[in-house]
């Protein structure tokens, strides 16, 4: 596998407006395992 996803100055903010996360950078090379956990709701 060739390639990778770069993610840069990523922000998220709650639709009310309420700022969770701001300036979020990294980068995920190709092949590797990623999950996103936490609660939801």
């Amino acid at each position: 596998m060739s390639g990778h996803v770069a993610v840069s100055g990523l922000a998220y903010a709650h639709p009310g407006g309420d700022l969770l996360f701001t300036d979020v950078s990294f980068t995920i090379r190709a092949g590797a395992k990623v999950g996103v956990v936490g609660a939801n709701g």
